[in-house]
């Protein structure tokens, strides 16, 4: 079951990354829909948690700040990169900002720890 599983994800993902490659505004709004989901999960974690992207619901923990840390980290690289064009960000210097601020603002909530070592 789970090498079946395996091969399908492998080759869902080489289809995803050649038409993406094929073209380039395909890309351009799935990196654009990255920036958002990202954002809606942190803002969806904020109240749950002494970490950003983790949290305890009902008495079960929930999520994995390193999985949102990781992709908080490429949402702001794309800003830095090419000016933001890759998210769509390029034209408006205060979209980049905005993403920017709050890409840093979620790397430092998933970083952060309420207990001492």
């Amino acid at each position: 079951m789970t090498s079946t599983c395996g091969w399908w994800n492998l080759a869902l993902s080489v289809t995803a990354v050649y038409v993406l490659g094929q073209t380039r505004s395909y890309l351009h709004t799935a990196l654009s829909g990255l920036v958002v989901a990202a954002f809606a999960v942190a803002a969806g974690f904020l109240p749950y948690g002494t970490r950003l992207g983790e949290g305890m619901v009902s008495g079960k923990d929930m999520g994995n700040p390193i999985s949102l840390g990781l992709t908080t980290a490429l949402i702001f690289l794309l800003t830095l990169t090419e000016r933001g064009r890759w998210i769509f960000a390029a034209p408006k210097r205060y979209r980049r900002l905005v993403c920017s601020m709050g890409a840093a603002a979620c790397l430092v909530l998933t970083t952060s720890r309420a207990v001492g070592w």
